[in-house]
């Protein structure tokens, strides 16, 4: 999965490897062994014909989805900076239903 934020004079991509960990719950984790696989990229426009590109093997995101105990679809969701954890995130993510006597 690839996923762009623009951002002055270029862009952050990252790429996300999909898998399972050992509970069996899908997870998206950006990293990887070298240029090109799975991470964090700062894409950088040089100028109208040259872009820089560098591979942040430091920044490391992991999204692990799951359902709970109630069959609500969750998510963690961490990132780490040089080894460090900088942010941790929970989502709950449910249908949402229109109130009585409205349509959708």
């Amino acid at each position: 999965m690839k996923v762009v934020f623009p951002l002055p004079r270029g862009n952050a991509t990252v790429i996300l490897r999909p898998g399972f960990d050992e509970l069996g719950r899908f997870i998206l984790v950006s990293s990887g062994a070298g240029f090109g696989d799975a991470g964090f990229y700062r894409v950088l426009e040089i100028d109208d014909e040259h872009m820089r590109v560098k591979n942040l093997r430091s920044l490391c995101e992991r999204f692990t989805l799951f359902t709970d105990d109630e069959g609500t679809l969750r998510c963690d969701h961490s990132v780490r900076y040089l080894g460090m954890t900088m942010l941790r995130l929970h989502y709950k993510m449910r249908i949402l239903r229109p109130a009585p006597g409205r349509d959708r």
